[in-house]
């Protein structure tokens, strides 16, 4: 009876273990496990900078189309109003975010990403297209809550997917790229 009992417990263990660690989490990264008992250190590790990584792919990639977006209208609006003082602060907070980023990534021994090149076209053209139609302070700036809002969305749900097995560094991150993009946002609504 006792050695019948012991095979039920190592067998509901080895389901346990297999079904926590073969699964697939909403993470982009496969196996983001939520059971953080199922891993011994160098899967935790393994796990921890997989997260990393997704984590911060999320922030590149917003950070990456924040400052495409503001570089192009830069472009386009080459003249002394107050919403360009705006644009051209964002850069800067956006770019030392994104050296922030750089170090993160040569941390974990991982290269960032260029945006690509059709991205990068398909941005500057609907930018184009956008302020031919109106070069009003009001629609750039709803174009920018727009894409501002797009961003924080994304790195909100990245938080919620990879943010528990994630390092802490990775973490500050996001939350400081979620606060200048709020930042951002509120100052972008005072032009609408």
């Amino acid at each position: 009876m006792e050695n019948t009992n012991n095979t039920n417990s190592n067998s509901q263990q080895n389901h346990q273990s297999k079904s926590c660690c073969d699964h697939k989490s909403n993470c982009h990264v496969n196996n983001c496990c939520q059971d953080k008992d199922c891993y011994s250190d160098e899967q935790n590790m393994q796990s921890l900078q997989k997260s990393d990584i997704c984590l911060l792919r999320d922030i590149e990639k917003c950070l990456s189309m924040a400052l495409l977006s503001l570089e192009k209208l830069n472009e386009k609006i080459k003249d002394d109003r107050k919403l360009s003082k705006y644009l051209y602060d964002q850069v800067d907070t956006y770019k030392n975010l994104k050296t922030e980023l750089v170090n993160a990534f040569s941390k974990i021994e991982e290269k960032p990403k260029d945006v690509g090149f059709w991205a990068d076209m398909m941005l500057a053209s609907s930018i184009k297209m956008e302020t031919m139609k109106d070069k009003s302070d009001n629609h750039i700036a709803d174009m920018m809550v727009q894409g501002t809002n797009m961003g924080i969305i994304e790195i909100t749900r990245s938080l919620n997917e990879c943010g528990d097995k994630s390092s802490n560094p990775a973490k500050k991150l996001a939350y400081d790229t979620l606060f200048a993009l709020n930042s951002f946002d509120a100052d972008m609504k005072n032009f609408l």
